[in-house]
């Protein structure tokens, strides 16, 4: 019976949260890029409730345990290296709600540490580069943008500028600082998973 309990809370409280905290990372690495527009949907199936704020928007599914999607607009495009951030921001903030409760060990319950290992898991799966049916992972769209804002770079020679005599040389461009945040964060999010699978 308490197995039964918790394969339910698991399903139905810790997954929606979980995708709901993942989410919610996404739509704020667009707000904090000033989207114009934010639509955050729970859920799959038929929409069973819309809630507007402003310019953004909230959708409840039917299945609201099924996943979830963020999804932002901006009148002027997101550059691949914005894109890359929203696309970190997901997973960071799972890594980050694991981490938060990792640190309350004290007061761990069975059930703050289902919520604690699925957004651990959340941020691992999501990190790794994937497509499948259709869909793929946020790894993979960092990836694939990677690679992109690497061929644009090469032609303009970015790295070697930013690369003087042995030291680096960010200058006065907001893109390079950007570029050198989004690296600094990848760097962190696979210390973390380092530090917590080898380490611990």
């Amino acid at each position: 019976m308490i197995g039964l309990l918790m394969i339910a809370y698991l399903i139905f409280i810790v997954a929606p949260l979980g995708t709901i905290i993942h989410e919610l990372g996404h739509a704020l690495g667009a707000w904090l890029l000033k989207a114009d527009r934010i639509e955050f949907s729970l859920g799959t199936g038929r929409r069973m409730s819309t809630i507007h704020l402003k310019r953004h928007q909230l959708n409840i599914h039917l299945l609201f345990i099924a996943g979830g999607q963020a999804f932002s607009q901006r009148h002027k495009p997101y550059s691949n290296v914005e894109a890359i951030v929203i696309s970190l921001s997901g997973p960071l903030i799972n890594l980050m709600a694991a981490a938060i409760i990792h640190l309350s060990a004290s007061f761990l319950t069975i059930r703050l540490e289902l919520l604690f290992w699925f957004n651990l898991w959340l941020a691992v799966i999501n990190l790794i580069p994937f497509k499948w049916n259709g869909k793929h992972s946020d790894g993979y769209h960092v990836l694939s943008l990677l690679l992109s804002e690497k061929r644009r770079l090469v032609g303009k020679s970015l790295f070697k500028n930013m690369i003087h005599k042995g030291r680096v040389d960010l200058g006065n461009s907001k893109k390079n600082w950007i570029l050198f945040a989004v690296l600094l964060v990848i760097g962190f999010i696979w210390g973390f998973i380092y530090w917590f699978f080898i380490v611990l």
